[in-house]
C-alpha cells in the first residue's frame, strides 16, 4: 500500500514521475522562503536557534511536497505531511512560548488540542482541505489573543489567517474546476503557502531582532 500510486490532484493523469511538473516545481516557492530565512539568520544582531529551525523546517516542506507531487505514493505522503505537522506545532510553540509567553500547561493543552483535531480531520471534504481546518483555527486563536493583547504583531498574525484562508480556498477548488482548469489550482496552494512560510519567517527575524516579547 505505501508504494502504491496515489492520484488526489488535477493535474495527475497518471502515475509517471513527472505527471505533476507544475505541482512539483512550484514547490520552489518554500525552498525560496527557506533560503531568505537563511540569509536573515545570518544578519541578526542576537543569534537564536530559532529562525534557523524554521528555515530548515520550511526547506524540508518544499523536498517532501516535491517527492510526493513526483512519486506520489504512501511513503513520499508521509515525507510531505510531517514536515509540514512538524512546521506547524513549532511554529504555535514559538508564538505561544516567545510572544504570549503562556505556561507550558496552556501550551501542551493547545498543542494537543491541535493534534487530536488534526488527527481526527481526515476525509475527502473540500477535496481534503479539512485536514487544515484545525490550523486555521489555531491560527484564528492565536490572531485573537495578540490582538486581545495589544501586540506589535498582531498584523502578522492577522496576515498570516488571511493568506492561509486564501490558500485553502485554491486547495479545496482544485479537482473540482478540472473541467475548466486541467492543471487545477494546487500549485496556488503552494506558492500561496510558501508567501505564508516567507511571512513566518519575517515575523520570528522580526522577534528575534528586537527582542520585543510581551
Amino acid at each position: 500500500m505505501l508504494f502504491k500510486s496515489i492520484d488526489q490532484y488535477c493535474e495527475r493523469i497518471d502515475p509517471t514521475f513527472w505527471s505533476e511538473p507544475i505541482n512539483a516545481f512550484s514547490n520552489l516557492a518554500f525552498i525560496l522562503a527557506g533560503l531568505y530565512g537563511f540569509i536573515q539568520y545570518t544578519k541578526l544582531p542576537v543569534k537564536s536557534s530559532w529562525p534557523l529551525v524554521f528555515s530548515i523546517l520550511c526547506t524540508s516542506i518544499g523536498i517532501g511536497s516535491f517527492l510526493f507531487h513526483t512519486f506520489a505514493n504512501g511513503i513520499t505522503m508521509i515525507a510531505d505531511v510531517v514536515p509540514i505537522l512538524v512546521y506547524i506545532i513549532v511554529f504555535s510553540f514559538y508564538i505561544l512560548k516567545e510572544l504570549l509567553v503562556f505556561s507550558w500547561k496552556k501550551i501542551l493543552l493547545i498543542n494537543a488540542i491541535f493534534l487530536v483535531a488534526s488527527v481526527l480531520s481526515k476525509g475527502t471534504f473540500l477535496n481534503g482541505s479539512i485536514t487544515y481546518i484545525p490550523t486555521l483555527a489555531l491560527l484564528l486563536y492565536l490572531t485573537l489573543q495578540f490582538k486581545l493583547k495589544g501586540s506589535a504583531f498582531k498584523f502578522d498574525l492577522n496576515r498570516l489567517f488571511i493568506v492561509f484562508f486564501i490558500n485553502l480556498i485554491f486547495r479545496s477548488s482544485d479537482m473540482a474546476i478540472c473541467g475548466v482548469f486541467p492543471i487545477g489550482t494546487h500549485f496556488i496552494w503552494h506558492m500561496g503557502n510558501g508567501l505564508l512560510l516567507f511571512f513566518t519567517l519575517q515575523l520570528c527575524m522580526k522577534a528575534e531582532a528586537k527582542r520585543v516579547y510581551l
